[in-house]
């Protein structure tokens, strides 16, 4: 069963208040998965996985998954 997960990668800009902040960390370091496919599309990370594999962030985040059965 695929899951996607995604992050916005390195260098990605978005406002907070009257301020830009820069996305810092790389998308690898920043989720500290394994297993699967880690792909970038447009501004979000996308991990794929085609096979049993441990999703393990290394911090708390928030994810959308997308389940294709």
């Amino acid at each position: 069963m695929p899951g996607f997960f995604n992050f916005r990668p390195e260098g990605y800009q978005y406002t907070i208040g009257l301020d830009t902040f820069t996305q810092t960390t790389t998308v690898n370091v920043a989720t500290g998965t394994t297993g699967g496919t880690q792909t970038v599309d447009g501004t979000n990370a996308v991990h794929t996985f085609t096979s049993s594999g441990t999703f393990d962030p290394t911090h708390g985040i928030d994810v959308e998954w997308l389940v294709v059965a």
